[in-house]
């Protein structure tokens, strides 16, 4: 079946969805083992950062993803990807989902290493073993595209469910296209209609419009009870899990 568009647009948006998280702290300079220069700032952001450091130095592996993350994006410290690639790689190696993630996107972008779709795979597996849901999105994308692995729509329909049912939106409106469609699922447009529903209820805003716009093409296919049904799946899904 010809791939939907948006669909596409979102499996292009999966290599920059992994670190829109909270961010850490500002420096000057790159972090050394030994010295880092602190800009002026309260006495708790000074804190948050040297322990922040003292937890990765000593082996914490989510601060070690947490100090790659900042050195990837350079805006907390000075970027540097060398030195991003090599804290990901000190938490991966510890077996933190995170740190293995961050680090298959680097593979799967050639940031930092060379670029290398089989070693991407073989982290995200690893991290997706553990159930993290960004690990499984971007399994479902690998398994949507063919890269890395024969391209397989029922398994890029299985990840992308996995990780939705944890509340990545971006694999929420996956799924919710996979079933439109009737890629790797059977068509339904009333799984469809509920899963690009929570997307738009959890994704950032700047995406919200074109979620509504399939959503409401979906919606339009639909009854009037079965609607009513599926948004009260939406109002539970969101209530247990306090969102």
């Amino acid at each position: 079946m010809k791939k939907n568009i948006f669909l596409v647009i979102l499996l292009i948006l999966a290599v920059i969805s992994l670190w829109a998280q909270d961010k850490v702290l500002e420096v000057k300079k790159p972090l050394g083992e030994e010295e880092h220069i602190i800009e002026e700032r309260t006495s708790d952001q000074e804190i948050q950062l040297k322990v922040m450091l003292e937890k990765a130095n000593s082996g914490d592996a989510y601060s070690q993803f947490k100090l790659g993350q900042a050195y990837y994006y350079g805006t907390d410290l000075l970027k540097n990807t060398d030195e991003a690639v090599k804290w990901f790689k000190a938490s991966a190696d510890q077996g933190s989902p995170e740190g293995q993630t961050a680090l298959g996107i680097c593979y799967l972008k050639g940031e930092g290493v060379a670029q290398d779709n089989k070693q991407a795979i073989a982290l995200f597996q690893a991290a997706a073993k553990q159930n993290y849901p960004e690990a499984q999105f971007q399994m479902g994308v690998m398994s949507y595209g063919g890269e890395g692995i024969p391209a397989n729509n029922k398994e890029a329909a299985k990840w992308f469910r996995l990780a939705a049912e944890q509340g990545h939106c971006l694999a929420q409106s996956n799924l919710g296209i996979c079933y439109y469609e009737g890629t790797g699922v059977r068509m339904d447009n009333l799984e469809s209609y509920y899963w690009l529903s929570l997307a738009a209820h959890l994704c950032p805003p700047q995406y919200a419009d074109e979620y509504n716009k399939t959503r409401d093409k979906v919606k339009a296919e639909l009854k009037a009870d079965e609607i009513a049904k599926a948004d009260q799946r939406v109002l539970d899904w969101m209530h247990k899990n306090k969102q």
